[in-house]
């Protein structure tokens, strides 16, 4: 289970044994001055852009790094439910930190 914190410090992403494995990533924490939008979508999946460089990449599941001309973001996708979609600014690790919910 993939849990997302936001606080007022930082965004933090807390991945569970079974997804640390799968995505091939630890938990990571994301400073707050790097977020420049927050979203809930109703259908993440359509969100994802790109192809998997790490990680889980099957139809419903997209789990770990995938990249795209417009960048890189992290994965945490099952299936087409509603999730969180965070947008980092120009120079971070990631484009987007992508989490559904559970």
């Amino acid at each position: 289970m993939v849990k997302l914190l936001i606080t007022d410090d930082d965004v933090q992403v807390g991945l569970g044994t079974n997804e640390h494995l799968l995505s091939m990533h630890k938990s990571f924490t994301i400073p707050r001055s790097d977020v420049t939008c927050i979203e809930h979508v109703d259908d993440l999946l359509a969100q994802v852009e790109g192809y998997k460089v790490v990680g889980e990449g099957t139809t419903e599941t997209k789990l770990g790094t995938f990249t795209s001309p417009a960048g890189t973001d992290f994965c945490a996708v099952k299936g087409s439910g509603p999730g969180t979609v965070v947008t980092l600014r120009d120079g971070a690790k990631y484009r987007r930190i992508l989490v559904s919910d559970e």
